[in-house]
Parts: structure tokens; sequence; C-alpha cells
């Protein structure tokens, strides 16, 4: 039988996060609810979200207000029978919130936020080789280069992790995988979407098919890894 080890917010993995937050004069709390996501099970699949939400500069449960995508994804996970401590959440560009990234591009500092983002990209790939999940699902469309919506800043630096673990519509309305090469391993990639898009539908019964679609993919993955936790 498995044995469940749960990685610490003090593992040496998260080093260079510290490195990161403090090379951009980035508010602790940036840091320190950056590695409370993404400690986790080992072997647990990889949650892959966009970037931090604007509140990401507060205290931890600040983050969760009505249906930001961290409370959206936590209330599935308790569904299913896990907590969000339990599964690593990452952001494809970690610590690097829009609202950072449009200050300083408007004080005149584009290129530090390009350098950021890419140096963000570096970090995420950093941790994805060293845990080498099997499977990660990507709650992200905003790098990928086709998207009508494209993000102006995190779309617009060409990283590899950027371009292979990107999501779209498309692929998580038809629940689509893929097998994707981050560094020296291969990962499952399941496409889902960002749980945003839920709450900017307009119309009722879009909405409810979107939350339906995102509970599906999530309840695919992680029931059987809740069942195995579970089990004494």
């Amino acid at each position: 039988m498995r044995q469940w080890f749960r990685l610490g917010t003090d593992e040496l993995l998260f080093a260079k996060a510290r490195e990161f937050q403090r090379r951009y004069s980035l508010n602790t709390n940036c840091y320190k609810n950056h590695i409370r996501l993404a400690a986790g099970y080992c072997h647990m699949p990889v949650i892959i979200l966009q970037n931090p939400c604007n509140n990401h500069t507060k205290d931890f449960y600040d983050m969760f207000t009505q249906n930001s995508a961290l409370k959206i994804i936590r209330d599935i996970l308790e569904d299913i029978g896990l907590n969000i401590d339990d599964v690593p959440i990452l952001d494809l560009c970690p610590m690097i919130s829009d609202q950072w990234a449009q200050t300083r591009a408007q004080s005149g500092h584009s290129k530090e936020v390009l350098q950021a983002i890419y140096d963000a990209y570096d970090l995420t790939t950093q941790y994805l080789e060293v845990l080498q999940p099997a499977t990660v699902i990507v709650l992200q469309c905003a790098t990928n280069q086709s998207a009508v919506g494209k993000h102006p800043f995190l779309g617009n630096v060409n990283h590899p992790v950027a371009q292979r673990l990107c999501s779209s519509m498309d692929e998580a309305m038809g629940r689509k995988s893929r097998v994707e090469q981050i560094v020296h391993h291969q990962v499952r990639m399941v496409a889902g979407f960002h749980p945003s898009r839920i709450w900017h539908e307009s119309d009722p019964a879009l909405r409810k098919i979107l939350a339906t679609t995102l509970r599906d993919i999530l309840s695919s993955v992680y029931v059987p890894y809740a069942q195995q936790i579970g089990t004494p």
C-alpha cells in the first residue's frame, strides 16, 4: 500500500520561491500563500491555475472570497473527500498578480514584469521536475497562443511550460487530455478551464453546465485518491 507523504511549507523545494519573492520585493504573504497552496501530498495530481488573485497579499483564508477560483476548487475537493491542503495547487505564474504586473508596467517597468513572469514560469518548471506528478489538471487558458482573450502579460512571455501547460475551452468541454514533456519527464495533462469562467458567464443554463463540467473533471481525477487516502 502506498505511503502518503505530505509536503511541508518548510521543504527545501520552496527555497527558490523565497529567493523569487525577495528578488522582486513582493509582499511576504505572496510567498506564504504560494507555498501553503503548493504543499500537499506527494504523488497527488497537481492543479495548475493561472496566476494568483490580487488578494494574495492578505492572509491565506482571505483569498477564499465568494465565487473565487480557490473557493470553488476547495468546495469541489471537500465534496470529493479531500481538503485544500491535500492537493498541490500551483499557479503557472506564481506570486505575480495582475495588479502587481499592471502597477509595475504603468510605472515604466514593463521589462521587469516580463522578466518576473519568465522567472515565475521557471519556478513552476522546477517544482514539476522535482515533484514529477503523473497527472496535472490545467485550469488556465491564458497562455494559449490561439486564445481570443490571451492574457496581456502572461500570454506575451514565451516559455516552454507556458506553451505546454495551457488548455482551451474546446479541450475542457470535450474532456480531453494529452501527454506533455516537462524537462525530463512526461506528464498527463488533463484539460480544464479557470473557475472564474463560470461566474463570468451570464447565461444561467450555460453557467450550470460549466460548473458541472469542472466538477466532473476534478472528480474524475481525484475521487480514486480520496478513496485511497481515506482507507485505513
